[in-house]
């Protein structure tokens, strides 16, 4: 079950959050452990701006209990003077649970949070009844004990929306850079499993992205399934390494060997052909071409293998066995595409993802 506390309660946690387990798979343990270990003395404003225009949409209510602007001056004395920097300490010592930020960034964040709540999709959901907002989840996985706070969840519909602000575009190019760039797919494959395991399954995990320049213009995006399905693997990995290390006390940094670098390309978009699907599966090629005209699933030839998606074709093995009807036949994929972000309308739905035991083939609006 998920259940409220403060944001600082929460990241006082030992449990394994996304964000850290994203640094163990894409850094090493080594670096990890020395971050925790040595937190920076001054917390960068882009944290605190983040933070701000989350309460700001999700939390409104509680803004001016956390959040303030430092003023200009004091009694006529400015930033440079000695009465100033004094009063300014004491202010803070008087309301040290208030985040204090400069004038122009608070009235950013209030900029941001407008933007937001002027969005068709991002006011919709939050018009929902019954929404969890900024509220912990705590769940074991792989034997790891982790730890997450969605933003907004509709558990009945199966919703999640994440907030994010960007100093650059929020158009389906720019995101889709963010998306790689921050791991987005990976936060996305980590929620979609906690939330799983506590018993709220997600068919439909929404981005909300708003520009920190002006106009403050906003975008939402849901990630093709296969995108997300791919970072099961290192989900399990960063799990591993967490329980491993933690155990243990040892933090390995770089293997101590000698690597030998493959530079040839990787294959595009994750596709796996009859032959891969029959050692990995078992399935035979009969059965794969049955469920590929029951399913719909897109066959594309590479070379002279038959490949499909992989995500469709865990998503319509996993249906098949449940005995679930075909679903409904969908558009076919950019062929092009290795990492789909898909925007969100309003009123737009989803059919994947159904099921408590079905989060490895979610579909993109």
């Amino acid at each position: 079950m998920l259940r409220e506390m403060t944001n600082a309660e929460y990241h006082s946690r030992p449990e394994l959050s996304q964000s850290t387990a994203k640094e163990l798979v894409n850094a090493t343990p080594q670096h990890v452990r020395y971050e925790l270990d040595n937190p920076p003395a001054v917390r960068p404003t882009y944290f605190d701006v983040g933070g701000m225009t989350h309460m700001a949409v999700l939390q409104p209510g509680q803004l001016d209990d956390e959040y303030d602007y430092i003023p200009d001056e004091f009694d006529g004395y400015g930033p440079r003077t000695k009465v100033y920097k004094e009063a300014l300490r004491s202010l803070q010592a008087e309301r040290p649970e208030v985040t204090f930020l400069k004038k122009s960034d608070y009235d950013l964040c209030l900029d941001l949070a407008g933007a937001f709540l002027a969005n068709p999709v991002v006011a919709g959901y939050l018009a929902e009844e019954g929404a969890l907002v900024e509220q912990s989840g705590f769940f074991s996985y792989q034997g790891c004990p982790c730890r997450i706070r969605p933003d907004l969840l509709l558990p009945e519909q199966g919703i999640v929306m994440d907030l994010k602000t960007t100093s650059g575009s929020a158009s389906r190019r720019g995101f889709t850079s963010s998306v790689r760039k921050f791991g987005y797919d990976f936060q996305n494959c980590f929620y979609r499993e906690g939330l799983r395991v506590l018993g709220y399954p997600v068919k439909k995990f929404v981005f909300a992205c708003v520009e920190k320049t002006k106009p403050h213009a906003v975008a939402t995006y849901t990630i093709a399934g296969s995108d997300v399905n791919a970072q099961l693997g290192r989900m399990r990995d960063a799990c591993n390494l967490w329980s491993y290390c933690t155990e243990t006390g040892f933090w390995p940094g770089y293997p101590e060997h000698l690597i030998s670098i493959d530079l040839k390309p990787k294959a595009s978009n994750r596709r796996i052909s009859m032959a891969d699907v029959t050692r990995q599966h078992g399935v035979s090629k009969y059965r794969m071409n049955r469920l590929a005209a029951a399913y719909d699933l897109e066959g594309r030839w590479v070379g002279n293998k038959k490949t499909f998606d992989e995500g469709d074709v865990l998503n319509a093995l996993r249906l098949h066995e449940a005995g679930k009807p075909k679903p409904k036949k969908r558009k076919k994929k950019n062929a092009k595409a290795v990492t789909t972000v898909t925007t969100v309308t309003p009123g737009a739905t989803t059919e994947a993802g159904k099921g408590d035991d079905e989060t490895e083939g979610v579909d993109s609006v």
